[in-house]
């Protein structure tokens, strides 16, 4: 079972990342959403004991919003990127924060540039 539920996750990733590179956003959409469902899952945690699903969490956290970005949800994706920046608390994950910091505020430009006429 433990090797099963890593491997779904990972396979959710990879598959999404696949995809949102070949430019099939709503299916890499679909794919991350299947991988966020996986890692919120009651028996997640107990699934694969020395693995942090927390941070298959984050990570699928963080692809999904930039997916979300890319699709033009900036609400949802920003949500998302904000939820996984709060994994990487540690002062040691500091390029982590920084990557996610700046994807947010790419969002925030997006968000407050003027509309094209």
């Amino acid at each position: 079972m433990a090797r099963s539920a890593t491997r779904d996750i990972t396979e959710f990733l990879s598959s999404g990342h696949v995809e949102w590179a070949a430019g099939e956003l709503r299916e890499a959409e679909r794919l991350f959403r299947a991988g966020l469902h996986e890692t919120e899952r009651p028996d997640a945690q107990l699934a694969f004991g020395y693995v942090r699903w927390d941070w298959f969490r984050a990570l699928t956290q963080e692809a999904l919003g930039e997916v979300l970005a890319a699709r033009g949800l900036p609400d949802e994706a920003s949500a998302l990127l904000s939820a996984a920046l709060a994994f990487y608390s540690d002062p040691l994950a500091w390029r982590r924060r920084a990557e996610i910091e700046a994807k947010l505020a790419g969002i925030r430009s997006q968000r407050s540039a003027p509309l094209a006429p």
